[in-house]
């Protein structure tokens, strides 16, 4: 059952470009819900614009722009709202540990959450994830050096490798804010979750 406008907390959305292309953004006044990019930015906010009717989303183009320049340009951290299973969310914590710059294995990965021969299922919860960048999944690679996949394009995550190589000297690392500080890293709950279960609901796959 879909929550009405006066059940919901206010969401926002927006999109930025970027040095990796379009990105948008889904954001409450204090967390933030989604983090994407997409190939066809006009769809996306129109798509966008049609959600508005049926729920409690407003365009915020001026503060997602201020949130994307702060993420990309000053990497700064926020809280995350995330929905996933127990695993999922051991897997996203998991990825949040890996340093600016530097990548690791899924294989690796498995073996710090535990669940040494859980390759493929991490393969998955990687490939799940919904907040880019913040959650940084580009920054896992094959054990044979290859890039593997990545949801929002192989040519993009390799960019972002790139530039993060680059940027490496500045020491500007935000690797394992939210897994250290609890009060940055909200892994919420199911039952939380219920006032923004009608975005989730109407959020197509390539969105969540």
């Amino acid at each position: 059952m879909l929550m009405n406008k006066t059940q919901q907390e206010e969401l926002f959305y927006g999109c930025q470009s970027t040095i990796f292309g379009d990105c948008c953004l889904v954001f409450t006044r204090q967390n933030i819900l989604r983090l994407f990019f997409t190939d066809e930015r006009e769809k996306t906010l129109q798509y966008f614009e049609q959600l508005t009717e049926k729920m409690n989303l407003k365009r915020y183009d001026e503060k997602a722009k201020e949130l994307i320049d702060q993420i990309f340009i000053e990497r700064k951290t926020f809280p995350l709202v995330l929905k996933g299973t127990a695993f999922q969310l051991s897997v996203w914590k998991a990825l949040q540990t890996i340093p600016f710059g530097e990548t690791t294995t899924y294989k690796v990965i498995a073996e710090a959450i535990g669940r040494p021969n859980a390759i493929r299922a991490v393969g998955n919860a990687v490939g799940a994830n919904s907040i880019a960048f913040l959650i940084p999944c580009h920054r896992v690679i094959r054990s044979d050096g290859q890039l593997g996949g990545y949801r929002w394009g192989v040519e993009r995550k390799q960019k972002m490798l790139e530039w993060e190589k680059i940027n490496f000297k500045n020491k500007f690392i935000y690797s394992a804010i939210f897994s250290l500080n609890p009060d940055n890293y909200q892994c919420v709950c199911r039952e939380k979750m219920a006032r923004f279960g009608e975005l989730v609901h109407f959020l197509p796959n390539q969105y969540l």
